[in-house]
């Protein structure tokens, strides 16, 4: 996912395809010829060692999305030929975003300072051109 990619975002024709991979894949919705498929961010998602294997919870369910799938084998067969297996180290790709992110929110807040500090010295500027200290200088004046 983009940054600053919505979950509304996604296109209709890979959530079409998404879809159809969930529901060949699931014991009860492989067998009937429509089902709803729910999906949601990963953050959303709640499991606790209480549940049952499979099953899954949601913190917020505003949050989820619903959609209704047909069966489409023509589309997972498709699928099923093209498929490339990638077992990926998610924790190590979840922590090199977050060091992005981080990094991101470090440079942000030094440019703020600076932008904060130049602020301040044309403020300061600005409030010596207003004051009369530079036209009490001592050097030029005479008691005479």
């Amino acid at each position: 996912q983009k940054e600053g990619e919505k979950l509304d975002d996604i296109s209709p024709m890979l959530l079409h395809e998404c879809a159809q991979l969930v529901k060949a894949n699931s014991i009860e919705g492989s067998k009937q010829k429509s089902c709803h498929v729910i999906y949601t961010r990963w953050r959303n998602l709640k499991k606790t060692s209480q549940m049952e294997i499979g099953a899954i919870g949601y913190h917020d369910r505003s949050k989820q999305r619903r959609i209704l799938v047909e069966k489409d084998k023509a589309v997972v067969n498709d699928l099923n030929r093209t498929k490339l297996e990638v077992f990926p180290d998610l924790a190590a790709e979840q922590e090199d975003r977050a060091r992005q992110w981080r990094a991101k929110q470090v440079n942000e807040k030094k440019t703020l300072a600076a932008q904060q500090k130049e602020e301040q010295k044309k403020r300061y500027a600005e409030a010596e051109l207003r004051s009369y200290k530079s036209l009490q200088s001592v050097e030029g004046v005479s008691n005479k």
